[in-house]
């Protein structure tokens, strides 16, 4: 498919829709990936929200959301067919992600998650266990924020 360098709508939507297949009748979401979003904290819950419902939108079966009280809230209002874990905060915990993010699919890290306290020992905890996992993983917002801050030049 062609078209010019600025696409419209349409022939933007026409080309992702060509991109994705189709599901079969029989299938249920399990069938269809596993999403593990890190994002969001008292602060910016709207970052992860947004994060969580393109996840959806875009066809991830399942889609984890771990973050704080107060954007898990918002989440299952919004988004109830999200599955959410009320996370300790990473800057007291990080640790506590990482057995959540090793059963998914794909990783989101960063949306909203702020540039406070040790959040960016956070985002090298999650570069490094994510290197390791392998799969795709995506670094957003605050994420590359504090990575290029400390200079993370070898991710």
């Amino acid at each position: 498919m062609e078209f010019s360098a600025y696409p419209t709508r349409d022939e933007a939507r026409a080309y992702i829709r060509a991109l994705l297949l189709p599901r079969k009748q029989e299938s249920h979401k399990g069938d269809h990936g596993r999403a593990a979003l890190a994002c969001g904290s008292s602060l910016y819950a709207g970052a992860a929200l947004l994060a969580a419902e393109g996840t959806l939108r875009m066809g991830a079966g399942l889609t984890y959301l771990y973050s704080s009280a107060e954007t898990v809230a918002a989440a299952r209002v919004r988004l109830p067919e999200l599955i959410c874990r009320v996370m300790p905060p990473i800057t007291e915990d990080f640790d506590a992600y990482l057995p959540y993010v090793s059963t998914a699919d794909a990783c989101l890290v960063g949306c909203g998650i702020g540039q406070e306290g040790n959040t960016a020992a956070f985002c090298r905890a999650m570069v490094e266990f994510l290197s390791t996992r392998g799969g795709p993983a995506v670094l957003d917002a605050d994420a590359l924020n504090l990575l290029a801050r400390q200079g993370a030049k070898d991710i």
